[in-house]
């Protein structure tokens, strides 16, 4: 069974990426000593390779530090805002994004930085608002609009997809050479299903990070999306090298997500099904209760005429999922591959309830129907 790409816990360190990075307007502060800066820039350095290395808790410390020595320290606020959210410091967070904005207020970076943190604490009514006045006083900052496009991709209310990939499109025609926003674009696509504009898109974001030497996008993150994009628009050889490059970094969980996807498209095909065995059981040493996983070595045992097993398998998966419609239509296959139409029946008519618009669901209740 495939699986989406989830958000991850990462998302909160990459907030500090995007937004350390944006430039702030300077103010007037007194000078401060060589030994201060050195001691606060010393400690801003610790903090980022603490964040790097998943200790947040250190990174935590050394930002505080930072800031204490230097409170109008730029570059030190988006990072320190990411690890408090980490650590589930919710105040301290909307604290410092907006002691920011009391340093700077005229810079777009401080609010964005506010906004980001309201859309991640549970705030959109806040961070919706902040959002849309950012992107009408700033109209053409880069930065700005990759954050209000994102924003878009998690709240919906915001804007609709289609204003989005309008204002994107536009962007670029100003803009041509930031990869960054391709990718709001890319995924803005994919959520509308339109996947051949979703792998065009892709394709350009490779192309330019390339040329640009700029391979920071070109992630694990990045090279599965880029990879279901192919196997979604049919062109499943591209696809399956892709996952194996992503297979190769060992970056987790997306390496065990690539198994998982290989083995399925495999066993869909039923071929390579010993390959595909050993790619999911490799999966699931890392993820033993995926119902994802779980569901595709149901599967391969189904393909390989071991529907006992099979059975097993899927019911554990049900279990887990709930209600899945790709789990439960398994499970009704497997039941009547073991002579047992009744039972095939009910999982399919409950997996239909769930997925009304399946066409081999509407295929297999009428046929099965009409038999009995």
């Amino acid at each position: 069974m495939y699986i989406s790409r989830k958000v991850y816990s990462g998302d909160v360190l990459l907030l500090g990426v995007l937004l350390c990075v944006v430039g702030c307007a300077s103010v007037s502060k007194p000078p401060l000593s060589a030994k201060t800066q050195a001691e606060a820039l010393s400690h801003f350095s610790l903090g980022l390779l603490a964040a790097d290395n998943e200790d947040s808790a250190a990174a935590y410390d050394h930002f505080q530090t930072a800031l204490r020595l230097d409170p109008d320290a730029e570059t030190v606020y988006a990072p320190a805002v990411a690890v408090s959210l980490d650590l589930g410091k919710k105040a301290e967070a909307l604290r410092l994004a907006k002691e920011q904005i009391k340093r700077h207020p005229d810079a777009p970076a401080p609010q964005l930085l506010l906004a980001k943190v309201y859309a991640l604490t549970g705030r959109p009514d806040l961070a919706e608002p902040l959002f849309n006045h950012l992107h009408e006083v700033f109209p053409n900052d880069p930065d700005v609009l990759n954050q209000y496009i994102r924003s878009a991709l998690t709240s919906p209310s915001l804007i609709t997809a289609e204003t989005g990939i309008n204002l994107l499109t536009a962007f670029h025609g100003k803009f041509p050479g930031t990869e960054a926003s391709f990718c709001c674009l890319m995924l803005l696509h994919a959520g509308k299903k339109d996947y051949a504009k979703a792998l065009e898109v892709a394709r350009e974001i490779e192309a330019l990070s390339l040329k640009n030497n700029s391979a920071n996008l070109l992630s694990p993150s990045f090279y599965y999306q880029y990879a279901s994009l192919h196997e979604r628009t049919g062109e499943r050889d591209a696809a399956e090298k892709l996952f194996f490059r992503v297979i190769e970094s060992g970056e987790q969980p997306l390496t065990s997500a690539s198994q998982n996807y290989i083995a399925y498209m495999w066993a869909e095909r039923g071929e390579k099904l010993e390959q595909a065995l050993a790619l999911i059981r490799n999966a699931l040493a890392f993820s033993p209760e995926n119902d994802a996983f779980i569901d595709t070595l149901g599967w391969i045992y189904y393909m390989q005429g071991r529907y006992s097993e099979a059975l097993d398998e899927l019911k554990k998966a049900c279990a887990i999922s709930g209600d899945d419609p790709a789990i439960l239509e398994h499970l009704g296959d497997t039941y009547l591959k073991l002579g047992q139409p009744d039972a095939a029946l009910e999982q399919w008519e409950k997996a239909f309830k769930i997925d009304p618009e399946s066409e081999r669901l509407i295929e297999r209740l009428k046929k099965h129907r009409n038999a009995d």
